[in-house]
């Protein structure tokens, strides 16, 4: 039997000068595994247009964002409490620019039926789907 080996990272959030550096020293390990998913903490945005009642948030400016392809991420969860932190447009161009950058994104989209959708990646022979969903959503009954 063919196996593949799948990666695994929790919450990710890049906010430096030079964030491509941000994975030099683990970026042997990032490239094992034949598909890298990781949890994008936060949307990044140099035009920060928070929501009512949002105070402080997690953000870094767009540049930052790049650095994830650059690493060898595959997936990136969008599912998360700070996802709008910076505003609905901001989540929609972080989405965009992952997708043209070749990283599939789920867990948040246009409606409930885009963010319900999984990310659907095709590695070494294997057709894997991953979806995501904010802890937020737990115990909550779908129609």
């Amino acid at each position: 039997m063919t196996r593949i080996l799948l990666g695994f990272v929790g919450d990710l959030l890049i906010n430096r000068e030079q964030p491509r550096e941000v994975f030099r020293e683990v970026g042997e390990v990032l490239r094992g595994p034949a598909l890298l998913f990781g949890n994008l903490e936060g949307a990044y945005t140099d035009d920060p247009r928070p929501g009512p009642g949002t105070v402080g948030g997690c953000s870094g400016p767009v540049n930052n964002l790049d650095a994830y392809a650059e690493a060898g991420f595959g997936v990136m969860s969008l599912a998360n409490n700070h996802m709008l932190d910076v505003g609905y447009a901001a989540m929609l161009e972080n989405r965009a620019r992952l997708r043209e950058h070749a990283v599939q994104t789920c867990g948040a989209g246009e409606g409930l039926a885009d963010a319900r959708a999984p990310a659907i990646v095709e590695r070494d022979g294997y057709c894997v789907a991953l979806m995501s969903q904010d802890g937020a959503g737990r115990g909550e009954r779908g129609s």
